[in-house]
């Protein structure tokens, strides 16, 4: 229970890009990690060894060999925890210990505190209350991820936000530090107390202390257009990830990196458009521009169809992954599409403007599309279709004949039938455990890989 999230990116080493685009997508999405809360008979510890301090709605779990509070009751909606239990100091706020608490509106922490955990509050939805005493030194990963009425936070002046889970690693320039503050949509002020060597923030925007780099813009921050200061010269993939007021970012000629055209953020020559915010998508994209960058769309929407310019040779990764679009036109002299560039969406069309001819010629990355993806070229021939999973005879549909059609792959009969469609696990290999849970999901079973986003 304490390294669920752990457990997530440890499976991404055995299915790669795709099964991390499904955690990015369920969080872009859903606005949520996997977890939930929990009470004491759920957590890793013998109940022996754990002290029960009642709070209001129920009781806190503190494991005094380590002075860490490790679980609370569902029920709980104020936390006023002391600076001991039992004659033990409360140092740590444990991993996932108030994660998923539905009733939760406020926390009261002890000076004695040095360390909130991985996820400690994630998605307490209706937390409004709480202040990070200037004993803590350490904020860990995911920490306030989708409080989502959180009005306001300050980091301590000696805290730093962790950035890593032990030897999990994510793509980058994706870095552990962009989901603290993800899915916080009432969060409009980001405050770092002074003294701090590492943050600082300017007008409630959370910067690096150089105040060169834009780590975090609260999602509740109103105002429709945001100035990049002159002196940015850096800016995190999920910055602007929650913010649907802000329909614009804007960059002075002073800037040494970036521009700005039609509120997209661009490289400083505008040949390179780096990102987008949620309200400005319908805006039309700057013509000349030659590549759309990494994370550029990444779980955005727009209402009208998406036309990529002409100009455009190069499309990153999960540039368009995990949003919500009708269609998209791409241009015909495309050249290359990143890792998982469109995953987690299923357009209703894809239009390219070429030939089949010239789509083979493009540089494709790793689970670029979402199953059930077709794209149609100038002439109105199917140039790509990458199948729904399971579907392995190509019919549209998944029935007991593509289960049927499995098992005789696997007994050698000579058949051809979508590998691809096939690898049920994304292990890379079709074997007796995609049909069994191809079986398993035809007689109605929740199987996680035939979820929407599991693609």
């Amino acid at each position: 229970m304490r390294n669920r999230f752990g457990c997530f990116l440890r499976v991404l080493s055995r299915w790669k890009t795709a099964v991390f685009c499904l955690i990015l997508c369920t969080v872009l999405v859903f606005g949520m990690f996997p977890c939930a809360p929990f009470s004491a008979e759920e957590l890793f510890y013998d109940i022996s060894d754990l002290s029960v301090y009642p709070v209001s709605g129920g009781s806190l779990y503190f494991y005094p060999a380590e002075g860490t509070v490790v679980g609370c009751d569902p029920s709980v909606t104020f936390a006023e925890i002391p600076s001991a239990i039992d004659g033990v100091a409360v140092k740590k706020i444990g991993e996932y210990s108030f994660a998923g608490l539905p009733e939760l509106t406020g926390v009261a922490l002890p000076d004695t505190v040095t360390e909130i955990g991985d996820f400690a509050f994630s998605e307490c939805v209706s937390l409004t209350d709480i202040t990070l005493p200037e004993s803590v030194k350490i904020i860990g990963v995911g920490a306030f991820l989708s409080c989502l009425s959180l009005p306001r936070i300050e980091i301590p002046s000696g805290a730093f936000l962790r950035d890593s889970l032990g030897s999990e690693t994510i793509p980058e320039p994706l870095s552990f530090a962009d989901f603290l503050f993800y899915g916080c949509f009432s969060l409009s002020e980001i405050e770092v107390r002074s003294g701090n060597l590492l943050y600082s923030s300017i007008n409630g925007v959370l910067m690096n202390r150089e105040q060169t780099k834009i780590l975090k813009y609260p999602g509740g921050k109103t105002g429709s257009s945001y100035q990049i200061p002159d002196c940015v010269t850096d800016i995190s993939v999920l910055a602007f990830s929650d913010s649907t007021a802000l329909t614009a970012l804007v960059v002075g000629d002073g800037n040494p990196v970036y521009a700005s055209e039609n509120g997209f953020l661009l490289s400083k020559d505008k040949k390179i458009l780096f990102r987008s915010v949620l309200g400005g998508y319908s805006s039309a994209l700057p013509e000349g521009i030659t590549e759309i960058g990494d994370f550029a769309f990444f779980g955005g929407f727009c209402p009208a169809s998406v036309v990529i310019p002409d100009t455009v040779t190069k499309i990153g990764a999960y540039a368009f992954a995990a949003g919500l679009y009708p269609a998209f036109t791409l241009p015909s002299g495309l050249c290359e599409i990143g890792d998982c560039a469109f995953q987690g969406l299923v357009p209703a069309e894809i239009l390219f403007q070429g030939e089949k001819a010239g789509w083979e010629q493009i540089r494709f990355g790793e689970s670029v599309f979402a199953f059930g993806t077709k794209v149609i070229g100038a002439s109105g021939e199917t140039v790509y279709v990458l199948n729904f999973l399971g579907d392995v005879n190509g019919d549209g549909g998944v029935d007991v004949r593509d289960s049927v059609l499995v098992a005789r792959y696997l007994a050698k009969w000579e058949i051809v039938i979508d590998l691809q469609a096939a690898d049920i696990d994304h292990s890379g290999d079709v074997n007796s455990r995609d049909r069994i849970l191809l079986v398993r999901h035809l007689a109605s079973w929740d199987i996680p890989y035939f979820h929407p986003f599991f693609s």
